[in-house]
């Protein structure tokens, strides 16, 4: 009885995500002993229903912490690699060159979810002006899907030949396509170069080592998927004004990340409403 007591203790720690549970070694435990712990869980969790819900909270509030402190030292890295993230001859951007915030996207032209923050990215981009976006090509689908790789290659054809603005015009055709995961094919690719007045034939591997730059970036970061943000002044970075964001935003989130990096920076924020 009293082992089984002790071993029913243990089960409820381990339940309860009690910090008791971390000095438990279940590998030493006997069959007979897992049986035990298995109909002690399972008579307490018909008695105590509400078990289940406090489970849930706690590996929640596990997963906030865990990817808080993820995105805290993401930032720290982003802070060291500054100079290649902003200033990057290769790396397109829209905005002042000299601008004092700089919004720092990696995305795919494949990804589902980078072509619906896509449209809300450009109300923010109309929205502030004075603010520097910069344009990080992430092809991560390439192996599943070839335009990933081919629409990145293009996109610096393009910035190489045409400039920014050219650039600009080149992605946001592309994200117009609606096509991605697999749909977006060559033939939407070469369009858009063409849109913009280049030539889509491509060498071999061309533009191969611009793009292995940026996934090497990336990966230091430890940006993994698509879309990717970095939120970050152009000078005088520090843990308090660098935000790494990796998923999907509504321009409403992505304007109110903007307008908490002015204040933290000194500027005043007028108010400035995610206008369709």
């Amino acid at each position: 009885m009293k082992n089984k007591l002790v071993l029913g203790m243990a089960l409820l720690s381990a339940l309860t995500f009690n910090a008791q549970a971390e000095s438990i070694d279940f590998s030493k435990l006997t069959t007979q002993e897992k049986e035990e712990i298995g109909k002690i869980a399972r008579d307490y969790m018909v008695a105590n229903p509400e078990i289940l819900i406090e489970m849930s909270n706690g590996l929640k509030a596990k997963q906030e912490q865990a990817q808080a402190s993820q995105l805290k030292d993401a930032a720290q890295i982003a802070i060291e690699l500054q100079d290649q993230i902003l200033n990057d001859k290769d790396t397109p951007f829209i905005g002042p060159a000299d601008a004092k915030i700089a919004v720092i996207e990696f995305f795919d032209y494949n990804c589902i979810y980078c072509s619906r923050v896509a449209p809300e990215l450009k109300v923010i981009m109309k929205n502030n002006p004075d603010i520097k976006f910069v344009f990080k090509e992430m092809p991560i689908f390439e192996d599943n899907f070839p335009t990933s790789k081919l629409a990145a290659q293009l996109a610096n054809k393009v910035l190489q030949e045409k400039g920014n603005e050219a650039y600009l015009k080149y992605h946001d055709a592309i994200y117009e396509t609606k096509h991605f995961e697999g749909e977006l094919t060559v033939a939407d690719v070469e369009k858009a170069a063409k849109l913009v007045g280049v030539d889509p034939k491509l060498k071999p591997n061309q533009y191969k080592d611009k793009i292995d730059n940026n996934m090497e970036l990336a990966k230091k970061i430890g940006i993994h998927g698509t879309p990717a943000f970095i939120f970050m002044p152009t000078s005088n970075q520090n843990d308090d004004n660098t935000l790494v964001l990796m998923q999907a935003a509504s321009k409403e989130q992505l304007q109110d990340i903007i307008n908490q990096l002015r204040v933290k920076i000194g500027e005043v924020v007028a108010e400035t409403p995610a206008k369709k």
